[in-house]
């Protein structure tokens, strides 16, 4: 996902089939981008993406970056969390409630500057983030917590609102593919399976 840092609107959607023997996520991404001026757009990211090649192409690119953290990345999730977790710094500190459509859930993020070893190896990294959700969404109690780290140099106000509008798109156009539609479990041997059903999942 990529948009203008100012703006709350995403600047397109794309997506594109790749082979898991050829690179695969990683690469099929970079191939996408490469038809997108990232000049002064935010591009957000899962935590597949967290590696330094990744990071270091982005800033070659001159884009902004908030990538998801997670366990799968043992040391970078590990030195992210202890430090939100343990940290005496937490420079950035908001929350926000949001009510409405079966949902009563109370958003809170922390954040800080990027500790050396962020720095180092994810170039051009700013800030680390954690963020919160706790509540209820269609009657059933949530409670979690994801990590990121950007290159944004922003309040505490304007950082939630960028992870909340990545989660207005997993939620809206991701999840209902993976989770309803079961896009994930299918693997296709006919040439045109894949376009033919990524379409009408689409329309669905």
């Amino acid at each position: 996902m990529a948009w203008p840092t100012a703006s709350r609107k995403p600047c397109g959607y794309a997506q594109s089939t790749y082979a898991t023997d050829k690179g695969g996520e990683i690469a099929a991404l970079r191939a996408l981008l490469e038809h997108v001026e990232l000049e002064g757009l935010l591009v957000q990211a899962d935590a597949l993406h967290a590696n330094r090649p990744f990071f270091l192409y982005l800033e070659e690119r001159g884009a902004d970056f908030l990538i998801a953290v997670k366990n799968s990345r043992h040391k970078g999730f590990q030195v992210i969390k202890e430090c939100l977790t343990h940290g005496l710094k937490i420079s950035h500190q908001t929350s926000k409630r949001e009510r409405g459509h079966g949902r009563d859930i109370t958003w809170t993020l922390r954040a800080m500057p990027a500790p050396p070893w962020v720095v180092e190896n994810w170039p051009g990294s700013a800030m680390i983030i954690e963020v919160s959700s706790k509540g209820k969404r269609q009657g059933k109690r949530i409670d979690e917590t994801r990590y990121y780290v950007t290159s944004l140099r922003t309040g505490a106000d304007a950082l939630l609102r960028h992870v909340r509008d990545r989660w207005s798109i997993e939620n809206s156009w991701h999840w209902p593919r993976d989770t309803k539609l079961d896009e994930d479990a299918h693997r296709y041997r006919e040439r045109n399976g894949v376009q033919v059903m990524a379409t009408l999942r689409s329309l669905a």
